[in-house]
């Protein structure tokens, strides 16, 4: 299996959100703390996609 490196904007959209998670985590944000765990997967799925497809 030959995996690709992600583009910029991916990497940038990826540590968008993992930026949000930390912050959610830090402080106390209504809907962003419960949804937390599924922001940091949205993250990693699109970094594990961006990896097997080439136009990611």
């Amino acid at each position: 299996m030959n995996l690709n490196a992600p583009k910029k904007v991916t990497w940038i959209v990826a540590l968008v959100l993992a930026v949000i998670t930390l912050i959610s985590l830090l402080v106390t944000i209504p809907t962003l703390t419960d949804l937390s765990p599924w922001i940091a997967l949205v993250g990693l799925v699109l970094m594990l996609l961006a990896t097997y497809f080439e136009g990611l």
